[in-house]
């Protein structure tokens, strides 16, 4: 077989990317059940215009709904920005998102409110 290569090395590193990139995107985001069953209350004093309050509702260990019960903040953009963030953590079952641009005190104190409840539903 002299001139031919052979492909193993090639396949090898092929595989060890791929292991990679498994290990990696395994490590991200909880786990499936990693909350208990409930519904958890959350609060940030950090809002645009005072107190945020969350409630994070938890079924079959994932989070299942996540509203707003307490918020003053303005109309339009906060309330939008709000409503974005709440999709987004349900998407990522967790608080690890990118603020609102143009609203990122409410973000903020949004997704504070959202952790302060999850960590009492670990």
């Amino acid at each position: 077989m002299a001139g031919r290569k052979s492909a193993t090395p090639a396949l090898g590193m092929l595989a060890g990317i791929l292991l990679l990139g498994l290990v990696l995107a395994s490590g991200c985001g909880p786990k499936p059940g990693a909350y208990k069953n409930g519904i958890y209350e959350g609060s940030s004093a950090s809002g645009m215009h005072g107190e945020v309050k969350v409630q994070v509702s938890v079924a079959k260990g994932r989070i299942a709904e996540v509203k707003i019960t307490t918020q003053n903040e303005t109309q339009g953009i906060g309330t939008i920005a709000i409503e974005k963030l709440s999709s987004e953590i349900l998407e990522k079952q967790g608080t690890d998102v990118a603020a609102v641009s143009g609203a990122s005190v409410t973000s903020k104190a949004f997704l504070e409110a959202a952790a302060d409840a999850l960590a009492k539903a670990k």
